[in-house]
């Protein structure tokens, strides 16, 4: 009866993806059956597990639908799971983790290997966060995230990946820091400059509203505006009244949430000036050959 049902889940889950997998990183896997508590996870490129999820998985278990999970033995023996750890922890919820699973596992891969295989697939098949692929990607030494990652650090920050903490000059709207290296990878260091010396820590300083809106700015009137004035100009009102002003213009003139932001800060940097002025907003200006490269994570 074992081996039926064995039989049944790996002809209808899971086998096509690791031959293509095998295709891909040249290294052929073998299936094995092996205790799903025998099984480990680096936290390095893993997402957090998810209780609540783990509970409706539970709650609407199908072991038909298990499939196959990808596993990396490592030089020392031990089993590292790629895909499938939510899938395990179920079995866990449900008292089931001495049960042998189905694995496609691969030996011989490196650390940068694993994570490569975690985020290509799973970007594609299920929705991680931006700070999720992007740990993903800096494990396996992308140099665009490698790139991005130093930036952030040289201006006073560190990104965080593991929980909503802004303290500290931790930043965890991800996707916002690569948003707007669309414009550049200066304008990124300018832009969390700007931030560090206006508002020196204030948490909403580093929301995703506010880094995308000040990046945009920057952009827009790159070699225009005085430094010094804009760093005064959001020095003299908060991260979150900017913010709450970039939603007002947004919803004002039904425009993007990132050039709203941007928008406001212009007229706040404009404020009693007679001569000086920053011409106007202008959307044909920020020419899209300013652009160099697409996000990931948009």
């Amino acid at each position: 009866m074992v081996a039926e049902v064995q039989d049944q889940i790996v002809s209808l889950n899971g086998l096509h993806h690791g031959d293509e997998l095998s295709e891909r990183i040249g290294i052929p896997g073998t299936l094995e059956w092996i205790p799903a508590n025998e099984l480990e996870v680096d936290s390095r490129y893993q997402r957090i597990v998810s209780p609540a999820a783990v509970r409706k998985m539970a709650r609407t278990f199908d072991g038909d639908a298990f499939g196959v999970l990808i596993v990396s033995e490592r030089y020392d023996k031990r089993k590292y799971l790629i895909d499938g750890q939510h899938r395990v922890a179920t079995l866990a919820e449900m008292k089931r983790e001495s049960e042998r699973v189905p694995c496609m596992v691969y030996r011989g891969l490196t650390i940068e290997d694993e994570a490569k295989i975690f985020y290509y697939p799973q970007a594609s098949r299920r929705a991680l966060t931006a700070g999720q692929k992007f740990r993903a990607r800096l494990l396996a030494n992308e140099p665009r995230a490698i790139a991005i990652h130093n930036l952030v650090r040289e201006a006073g920050f560190n990104l965080n990946f593991t929980d909503g903490n802004t303290s500290n000059g931790q930043i965890v709207a991800v996707g916002a820091i690569e948003y707007i290296t669309r414009y550049g990878m200066d304008n990124l260091s300018t832009t969390l400059d700007v931030i560090r010396q206006a508002w020196k820590g204030e948490t909403d300083g580093v929301t995703s509203e506010l880094i995308r809106g000040l990046g945009t700015f920057c952009a827009r009137y790159e070699g225009r505006y005085q430094v010094a004035r804009l760093i005064k100009t959001l020095q003299d009102v908060s991260a979150r009244r900017i913010t709450q002003d970039g939603k007002d213009v947004t919803n004002v003139i039904g425009c993007m949430t990132d050039v709203g932001t941007a928008r406001a800060i212009l007229r706040r940097y404009n404020l009693k000036l007679s001569s000086r002025r920053l011409p106007e907003w202008d959307e044909s200006s920020l020419r899209t050959s300013k652009l160099r490269g697409s996000p990931s994570d948009e």
